[in-house]
């Protein structure tokens, strides 16, 4: 079982819980397939996949990934529209962040022409996947050394 928080980095979308600045979503994957229901803390704490503690942690770390993207993705002439990242347990339960961050789970776009740099690509039939993710890996890239 895995709860998913849903940050979008302006404040776009629909809003389950406001911490700070952020909006998060808790779509709860039921199973292996992607279904995925759109739950709030509540419910999560309900079905006892998380404590309220749990929640607290999640948001925190949540928004902490929040403002490092933005900073970074920004140096790099890169907007972060929104991204998901997933939670989970290891095998002894402790909570652990299960995800990556790539162009696939997140919305990016280029901060001066708008041009999407992310899975809309893909799936908006926009054509250069492909080359606009090795653009975004190449910016970072540059930054980063």
């Amino acid at each position: 079982d895995w709860l998913m928080t849903v940050l979008p980095g302006w404040g776009c979308g629909q809003a389950i819980n406001i911490f700070g600045s952020c909006f998060f979503q808790n779509p709860f994957k039921a199973d292996r397939r992607n279904m995925v229901a759109l739950i709030n803390d509540h419910h999560a704490v309900a079905l006892g996949l998380v404590s309220y503690d749990e929640l607290t942690v999640i948001y925190e770390i949540s928004a902490k990934t929040n403002i490092l993207l933005k900073e970074v993705l920004a140096k790099a002439g890169i907007t972060l529209v929104d991204f998901k990242i997933e939670f989970g347990r290891d095998a002894q339960g402790n909570l652990v962040l299960a995800d990556e961050l790539t162009p696939d789970t997140c919305r990016l776009w280029d901060t001066v022409t708008g041009e999407r740099m992310d899975k809309d690509r893909f799936r908006r039939d926009l054509g250069r996947v492909r080359e606009t993710y090795e653009e975004v890996a190449q910016r970072l890239h540059n930054i980063l050394k």
